[in-house]
């Protein structure tokens, strides 16, 4: 018995030991498989591209960052994921799952015995954090394990086999590898593949397998039922491929091998194509083409056999449709043109090479005197359309995949038969020939021609910008969203190209995907950013020109302060109105109030010790400034409107001190001082509710104050929020106390709710990868919404409060960076991040693309306001000693 049981120990030992081939694991059913270990090399190639900006964004790409995080945060390591894959050979496995869905399945082997203490130290903790939910259950002798976040609800399932850890967001996937290893029958979906691996090749970032016979179930996720049969015959012409992906600065290259398909009724059965054709048709194929889809064969005559649509003929036309058949050889096409908007179908165009034009035109009229009709021709130039009396006269021609021509007219231009199903449609063809507006004369269009085949047996080629009303008008309805999500990054590439040529028994297979090249930053930056006007002063400035806190009327005016300390106003002409002299830095905003006979706005603001109010004249105002003990550093002030020109003045010093003032200078009762037990976080918050009167207050212990003007605590308060704050505070007012909320975030990134009435409603914690990590709360600029930012070393995050990711970036500092939001408008959002460093300023726009596509020089917080009636952005930033006025369009 010791013996059996130390034998079956040792066997079960030395199986976990062998290694599998993860592809050996992936079920039949998979559509795209994906082999990576170059994945760092691979990120850093797409970083000097101009797409990484637009993927990086991509809702996918960013839930699986996150969601990466979330599990730092939680597993509490040092190591974290994205080092452990970081040199791993990682398979992928995409798979459709429903009638309307896909999703994927991960295969990571784990290698050595760190790996596993590692990933067992890894699942432990995240199984203990609140952050996560875990659950077991048994498959067929498998434990799977679900993690679920606890927040969003995301989740995905793990099982192990023989040191590999396989994963997906769908249990039923990881049930049907468990169904496959346990039929002991694991075959590689490549396994006809089997001695190429592009992986070895030098350059080679990926080895991508795509399985045919499951491609249009995968296309018919996206698109309408209508194009089914059509995608269906396309995607028969091989029955799969493996190619090796290769990335430049403006192309991605997918280059390999495809077998053919070797079913009945297919694309390749009805071919059979011998040789590969090169593309002679380029002086045909207008600049308005949306799909062009290329067939290159010696022989046409098979793509009708089995034609079910000749059988409708009258016999007398018979011989003369397989006598036009053979007037043309070597290259068919399919041409569909751009529409205007998408309520609009695409119109197409057939091309047929015909290498005796005269007696091809012979044969036609032959073919209209059988069918028994006539009919007048047309000139187009030096052409002639005709119409043939024969409907559907293509697909009776060329078999499936021709269809839609109910009508027929036809013209022969050059060595070419031209097929339409109206002569407007072939007229506007025609002209397009003669205006020389054809890829042949489009440089764009020649540079993609030169980085494709050759030859080919077939081609597809797909202009995105003249598909997307093609796309609009055909795409699922649930999938028009996602078509506008990915918008800009799928309009970033103009051309794509899909070709087979034909090597002995198999299909030399390439995919081009190329994307636009940017315009040159520095003509970009000069075309975006206009300088109105520039005023320079004496000293180095030490503020941004953002100091108001608010704007008074339309006009803007302008405070800085320098370095010299001296406090400048510039009014809307771009002149410096006034210069004052102030014993130290300002310690706070500048307030724009009005009281008083003088309807004009005066500027209430702090400096060490000290309340100014100045009037337009850069003078003080009556009873100013208020002059606090030496003693007493100011630390924050806050302006209270009371109603009707009563202003109190709320100063908070750097001891936890409170002092309350009226606009005469005197103490309010109750705040003379007002002592807290320790110091304020952040600035005091004044709101009124109802005609109640609320001072906030954060401490720094986190412990929340609410306090009417005579310095009395609200029922309810104090609480204890258990959080360290150092943001600010934002304020939903509502009807009543209970329906007023308070918004906090904590240090350590938990976004806290609670009501005028003590309640704490929600909290809700942000994934916090590292102790660098730090939050914030970002105030757009009227303060009716906010967003939190989050910045770990180089890499800015920004979230809704909702936790939806925002904005992505990594920039070169490690140190905080100065983040603005600037809200007009649903259209117009822009958000500014300022590397104090470097001095760079970088903007956005609505879409996270960087206005300009160069950063501004500045170091200091920015102004920015937006003119409706001119479209336009008035910029002002600060230099060294000069203030600046930019003026820029987001949007073309």
């Amino acid at each position: 018995m010791l013996a059996s049981a130390g034998l079956y120990g040792y066997y079960k030992w030395s199986k976990a030991q062998e290694k599998v081939n993860l592809w050996t694991l992936v079920p039949d059913d998979a559509v795209f498989v994906f082999e990576t270990n170059r994945h760092e090399r691979f990120i850093n190639q797409l970083r000097q591209t101009n797409l990484w900006g637009n993927i990086s964004r991509l809702p996918y790409f960013t839930n699986l960052q996150e969601d990466i995080r979330l599990l730092d945060s939680a597993s509490e390591r040092r190591l974290t994921l994205r080092e452990f894959i970081r040199q791993k050979r990682i398979v992928t496995s995409v798979h459709v799952t429903s009638k309307t869905d896909f999703d994927f399945v991960v295969y990571l082997p784990v290698s050595s015995v760190a790996e596993h203490r590692y990933l067992r130290s890894f699942i432990e903790n995240v199984a203990k954090s609140p952050l996560f939910q875990t659950k077991e259950q048994d498959y067929q002798g498998y434990l799977l394990t679900q993690v679920q976040n606890a927040q969003n609800k995301d989740a995905f399932t793990f099982f192990t086999y023989r040191n590999n850890i396989i994963f997906s967001s769908n249990t039923g996937l990881l049930q049907q590898v468990i169904r496959k290893i346990n039929r002991a029958k694991l075959e590689s979906p490549v396994q006809e593949f089997r001695k190429i691996n592009y992986l070895k090749e030098r350059g080679v970032y990926a080895n991508i397998f795509i399985n045919y016979r499951h491609l249009a179930p995968f296309i018919g996720l996206f698109l309408k039922p209508e194009l089914q049969s059509d995608v269906d015959y396309l995607v028969s012409l091989c029955r799969s491929s493996l190619l090796a992906l290769q990335v430049d600065k403006q192309n991605f290259y997918l280059n390999g091998l495809s077998l053919p398909e070797t079913l009945p009724g297919s694309l390749h059965q009805q071919l059979r194509p011998k040789n590969s054709q090169a593309l002679r048709l380029k002086a045909y194929v207008p600049d308005r083409t949306a799909i062009l889809i290329f067939l290159g064969n010696q022989q046409l005559v098979g793509l009708a056999k089995s034609n079910k649509q000749i059988s409708s003929l009258v016999p007398e036309v018979i011989p003369w449709l397989d006598s036009l058949r053979q007037t043309m050889q070597q290259e068919l096409a399919l041409c569909y043109l751009t529409t205007p908007n998408e309520n609009v179908a695409p119109e197409k165009v057939a091309l047929a090479f015909t290498p005796n034009p005269d007696k091809t035109q012979q044969v036609l009229q032959a073919l209209n005197t059988a069918a028994n009709v006539r009919f007048a021709t047309e000139r187009a130039g030096r052409y002639r359309i005709q119409e043939i009396g024969i409907p559907e006269l293509p697909v009776k021609l060329f078999g499936k995949g021709f269809t839609g021509f109910p009508r027929c007219f036809a013209a022969q231009v050059d060595s070419f038969l031209l097929f339409a199903a109206s002569e407007e449609t072939l007229r506007g063809y025609v002209q397009n020939i003669r205006d020389k507006k054809t890829w042949a004369n489009k440089e764009q269009q020649q540079r993609l021609l030169q980085k494709t085949l050759p030859q080919s047996s077939v081609s597809l080629f797909i202009h995105t910008q003249n598909t997307w009303n093609f796309l609009n008008r055909y795409l699922q309805e649930d999938k028009k969203v996602g078509l506008l999500r990915y918008e800009s990054l799928i309009r970033k590439f103009g051309q794509i190209s899909w070709q087979f040529s034909r090597q002995n028994q198999q299909f030399l297979t390439r995919i081009l995907l190329q994307h636009r090249m940017e315009a040159s930053a520095t003509h970009e930056n000069e075309e975006k950013f206009k300088l109105e006007q520039e005023i320079a002063f004496a000293a180095p400035l030490i503020t941004g020109p953002d100091l108001l806190r608010s704007r008074p009327g339309n006009a803007t005016r302008i405070l800085v302060q320098d370095s010299a300390l001296v406090l400048h106003q510039v009014n809307p002409e771009g002149k410096i109105a006034w210069s004052d002299s102030l014993d130290s830095k300002l310690t706070s905003p500048v307030y724009p109030i009005t009281f008083g006979a003088d309807a004009q706005p005066k500027y209430v603001f702090s400096t060490h010790n000290r309340i100014f109010c100045l009037n337009q004249a850069g003078k003080d105002v009556e009873s100013f400034p208020f002059n606090l003990s030496d003693t007493t550093t100011i630390q924050n002030l806050t302006v209270i409107d009371r109603g009707q020109a009563n202003y109190y003045f709320l100063v908070n010093d750097v001891r936890g001190n409170i002092y309350l003032y009226d606009r005469q200078g005197n103490l309010i009762p109750g705040w003379q001082p007002k002592e807290m037990p320790g110091k304020l976080a952040i600035a005091p918050y004044y709101l009124n509710i109802k005609g109640r009167e609320v001072i906030v207050l954060a401490m720094e212990n986190g412990y929340i104050y609410a306090l009417d003007v005579n310095g009395a605590n609200y029922p309810g308060f104090p609480i204890n929020l258990k959080g360290t704050f150092t943001s600010r505070l934002i304020a939903q007012p509502g009807s009543s106390f209970r329906n007023s909320k308070m918004v906090l975030l904590t240090q350590a990134g938990e976004l806290i709710t609670f009501n005028l009435a003590g309640q704490v409603e929600k909290r809700m914690a942000f994934a916090r990868p590292s102790r660098r990590t730090t939050f914030e709360l970002v105030s757009e600029n009227s303060g009716q919404s906010f967003l939190i930012a989050r910045q770990d070393l180089g890499r800015v995050n920004l979230y809704d409060a909702d936790q939806k990711l925002i904005m992505e970036k990594n920039y070169v500092t490690s140190t905080p960076k100065l983040i603005q939001y600037f809200y007009f408008d649903p259209a117009n959002i822009i958000y500014v991040i300022t590397e104090r460093g470097p001095q760079k300023t970088y903007l956005y726009d609505i879409n996270i693309a960087l206005i300009g596509d160069k950063p501004l020089t500045n170091k200091l917080p920015v102004h920015l306001e937006y003119n409706a009636t001119l479209q336009q952005y008035q910029l002002f930033k600060t230099t060294d000693n000069l203030l600046q006025e930019l003026i820029f369009r987001a949007r073309p």
